[in-house]
């Protein structure tokens, strides 16, 4: 998790995993980018996860660019 992130400022800590974006179900890492990625940057989408302690979270997030990212 990138601190100053989407995830991040909408409240994701390290060791939380995504579920769901949206419709989507993510089931991998490589689902979950590929999912951001075919998204527009900026754009507002339901985010589910499940949280460190087990439990089931639904959170907004704008979603960012990956600029300056190397």
């Amino acid at each position: 998790m990138t601190p100053g992130s989407p995830a991040a400022t909408a409240g994701l800590t390290p060791g939380e995993v995504v579920t769901k974006i949206e419709d989507q179900v993510i089931e991998s890492g490589n689902a979950l980018v590929a999912t951001v990625q075919s998204r527009t940057p900026g754009a507002s989408v339901t985010l589910v996860f499940t949280d460190t302690s087990g439990n089931r979270r639904t959170v907004e997030v704008n979603l960012g660019t990956d600029q300056g990212r190397q």
